[in-house]
């Protein structure tokens, strides 16, 4: 989105766990056992959405359903143009731009198969802020999922991911994803 010029649309994002500051029991938070898994993410539950507000990259988001909502005029939202990057290639912004020009006109561009598929920024200022921001963007440090399941026996009052004091049951935590790779090194 930043070296094309253009708005993300955030991809639809699973979740196969919901999430709350408490104890959940099957992934789920009291009351809502029947809850299907998974179900659309809200953005705050992988990402954290002030940062991306705040963000110094200058690149407008989009929710995941925003092709979908009936607000957005059809003149853009009928005029999807599916691409795809080169396979087992890592390109710069140039060269992204340069193998995407066909489909500048198009209002919606929507790649297929993107990871490992951006090297970086050509312009070195450019790769190092892209290279700041996006580890900011990408990186939740929040607090994590607390789970009843492995508590031993817990008592429903009992503190979540460790105990109060030496020999107090807790329930266990999980963090429930891992900060993003680094960015691959750039084809030839």
């Amino acid at each position: 989105a930043k070296a094309l010029g253009r708005a993300l649309i955030l991809p639809r994002m699973l979740c196969y766990c919901d999430f709350m500051w408490k104890e959940m029991q099957n992934c789920r938070v009291g009351g809502a056992e029947s809850m299907r898994l998974p179900f659309d993410c809200p953005m705050d539950h992988v990402l954290d959405t002030p940062k991306w507000f705040e963000s110094e990259l200058g690149v407008e988001v989009r929710e995941p359903s925003f092709l979908t909502n009936p607000r957005v005029p059809a003149n853009i939202s009928s005029r999807i143009v599916h691409a795809s990057l080169p396979r087992g290639e890592a390109l710069n912004d140039l060269q992204v731009i340069r193998h995407l020009k066909p489909h500048e006109a198009s209002p919606i561009i929507e790649l297929d198969a993107v990871l490992k598929s951006f090297c970086g920024f050509a312009d070195g200022s450019m790769d190092r802020l892209f290279r700041r921001e996006s580890n900011k963007l990408l990186h939740y440090q929040r607090t994590p999922f607390c789970m009843m399941e492995g508590s031993n026996n817990a008592p429903l009052f009992s503190q979540c991911c460790s105990p109060r004091k030496p020999g107090d049951k807790f329930f266990p935590c999980i963090n429930g994803f891992d900060p993003p790779e680094a960015l691959p090194a750039c084809s030839a």
